[in-house]
């Protein structure tokens, strides 16, 4: 783990590669995820095998393992399915993210 690493009330699980700006709170974070830049959330879980990069959020969205995100990706009321390849901003706030 690197740099600025925080959380509040959470729980995170063994094989995290975590880098710049992770934090949360009251978020469970899943085992093997992949996580750089600017990634956050409240009130979220984070389900494993995600490689998310770059400002990663979403409001009542679900998000399905296995997903590679990248920068400007947002959503709101929206379910993204697993194997997608987005690019751009993908930020999320309460999120429920399902197991594949």
């Amino acid at each position: 783990m690197s740099v600025n690493f925080s959380c509040q009330g959470t729980s995170v699980v063994s094989e995290l590669q975590l880098s710049v700006n992770f934090s949360c709170q009251g978020t469970s974070v899943v085992s093997e995820l992949q996580l750089s830049v600017n990634f956050s959330c409240q009130g979220t879980s984070v389900v494993s095998e995600l490689q998310l990069s770059g400002n990663f959020s979403c409001q009542g969205t679900s998000v399905v393992s296995e997903l590679q995100l990248s920068g400007n990706f947002s959503c709101q009321g929206t379910s993204v399915v697993s194997e997608l390849q987005l690019s751009g901003n993908f930020s999320c706030q309460h999120k429920i993210n399902v197991y594949l």
